[in-house]
């Protein structure tokens, strides 16, 4: 999937998946059960790596 964005919605975005990544660290350091800490591990992953290209897409 492919959309484009405006540069202040680019910052939006941006700032609300990061806003979010920070959260989801704190509950994986909070998060006891295993099978759930991988999950939320493979959504911080996913975070990353739409974090990574909105990033570079704003140069």
């Amino acid at each position: 999937m492919a959309f484009d964005l405006n540069p202040d919605e680019q910052r939006v975005l941006l700032q609300t998946l990061q806003e979010e990544l920070g959260r989801l660290k704190a509950e994986i350091n909070r998060t006891e059960a295993h099978d759930f800490k991988e999950e939320l591990k493979g959504r911080e992953a996913a975070l990353q790596s739409i974090i990574g290209r909105l990033e570079s897409t704003g140069d």
